[in-house]
């Protein structure tokens, strides 16, 4: 018994009886020890040498490899504000993406803390590329959680920024936000 490996899947059998694998795909006892605790991915095999990609390679193999089906980020919580201007909550440039139509996903908590009575709103929008797909508002002092989603159709290797925004109107109370989070879902 020895182990072999294959010299097209690289797949590697620790415990095989030699006669049944052919020595034109598979290779008899590889040395692997140029490849420990390398990804079987990232091996190039030149005769009977087993190595591992130079990392212009390993980025060249990434690179070829369909893009990401599914992207997701969230962040605990943004400064509080008491502006009536929109101030960044989170903000995410996605990896390139596949032609097609994704499913975009969004949410957040949001609470108004009152300087004496509740006098104002607070909003929070969800934009793709500066471009505006849904605000809320809110007018309560407890946290309370919103979300929503929307279908975003992508050229090939399209980076779209999605991001959440928060403000308040009038007033002089304090809008704080959390728990926010973005993802996307890459539906065909």
């Amino acid at each position: 018994m020895a182990a072999v490996l294959n010299r097209t899947t690289k797949q590697y059998i620790p415990s095989a009886n030699t006669p049944d694998y052919p020595v034109v795909d598979w290779i008899i006892n590889p040395d692997l020890s140029a490849v420990v605790d390398v990804p079987n991915k990232y091996w190039v095999i030149t005769g009977d040498v087993v190595s591992e990609m130079t990392q212009e390679e390993k980025d060249a193999y990434e690179d070829a490899q369909p893009r990401r089906t599914f992207q997701f980020w969230e962040t605990g919580s943004a400064p509080d504000t008491t502006s009536t201007t929109y101030q960044e909550g989170m903000s995410q440039t996605a990896k390139p993406m596949n032609a097609g139509e994704y499913r975009l996903t969004w949410s957040c908590e949001l609470k108004l803390t009152a300087t004496d009575a509740l006098d104002s709103k607070a909003f929070a929008q969800f934009s793709i590329d500066s471009d505006v797909k849904v605000q809320v508002s809110h007018d309560q002092d407890d946290w309370t959680a919103y979300s929503g989603w929307d279908r975003y159709n992508a050229t090939e290797g399209e980076t779209p920024v999605l991001a959440i925004h928060y403000r308040r109107s009038g007033g002089d109370d304090t809008v704080s936000i959390r728990r926010m989070k973005i993802g996307i879902e890459y539906m065909g």
